[in-house]
């Protein structure tokens, strides 16, 4: 059977308007320090919308080197009432000396890449369907 070649596309989905609460250090272990951080806010979008759940978190292992790995999880309700569980993980890296810089002049880039939305599905707080 041969395989068929699918062209990559992006599409614009929504803009994430997200407050970050203060790092928490968990502390220091043999591959570097961990911390988390918890964050709320919205997504808004033509094509998805909503608001960020409490609970949202970012915990974050900070190596030796300045590269920070991420692992963030959270859900969103959108306007219909269904709730969107979301989980993002990566890598924040680059020279030491402009990482220090972004902190030092309070600026944050986030790179969010959703790999998969397993599934979307109404349920209420009770987990009822």
């Amino acid at each position: 059977m041969e395989m068929q070649s699918v062209k990559p596309s992006l599409e614009y989905l929504c803009r994430a308007k997200i407050g970050l609460a203060p790092p928490v250090t968990v502390g220091m272990t043999p591959l570097g320090e961990r911390r988390i951080i918890p964050f709320g806010g919205r997504y808004v979008g033509d094509k998805l919308s909503g608001e960020v759940l409490p609970g949202g978190i970012d915990c974050q292992l900070v190596r030796p080197d300045g590269t920070v790995s991420v692992d963030a999880r959270y859900a969103i309700r959108i306007p219909d009432g269904a709730l969107v569980y979301i989980h993002n993980y990566g890598r924040r890296s680059g020279p030491v000396e402009a990482i220090k810089r972004l902190a030092r002049d309070g600026l944050s880039i986030l790179q969010v890449n959703i790999t998969a939305v397993l599934a979307v599905k109404p349920f209420d707080c009770e987990g009822r369907t």
